[in-house]
C-alpha cells in the first residue's frame, strides 16, 4: 500500500527542553455530559502550565484532565498521545 503525503527523510531538531507533541483528535473532541469538547484551549493551557514536567508526567497529567473532564460521558473516538521531550545536555 502506498501512503500519500508522507515525506521521506524528514528531520526535526529539538533544543534542550523542547517537546514534540502528537495528539489525535480524540483528545480535542473528548466530550463531557453537556456535549462540550475538551478543545484546543484546554490542551494549550495544560501544556503551558506544566511545561517543566517530564514527557511521561505530562502525558499522565493530560490523560487525567481529559478523563476527569469527560466524566461518565460516552466517548466516540480513540485517544493517542505521543510526547517526546529533549532533556538538558
Amino acid at each position: 500500500m502506498e501512503l500519500e503525503g508522507i515525506k521521506q527523510g524528514m528531520s526535526l531538531q529539538l533544543a534542550p527542553g523542547d517537546m514534540l507533541v502528537l495528539l489525535s483528535d480524540g483528545v480535542y473532541e473528548y466530550e463531557n455530559r453537556s456535549s462540550e469538547l475538551f478543545g484546543d484551549e484546554r490542551v494549550r493551557k495544560l501544556f503551558s502550565k506544566h511545561r517543566d514536567l517530564s514527557a511521561a508526567e505530562l502525558g499522565t497529567k493530560l490523560l487525567e484532565k481529559v478523563f476527569a473532564f469527560g466524566g461518565s460521558a460516552n466517548q466516540r473516538d480513540d485517544i493517542t498521545v505521543v510526547l517526546v521531550k529533549r532533556t538538558e545536555d
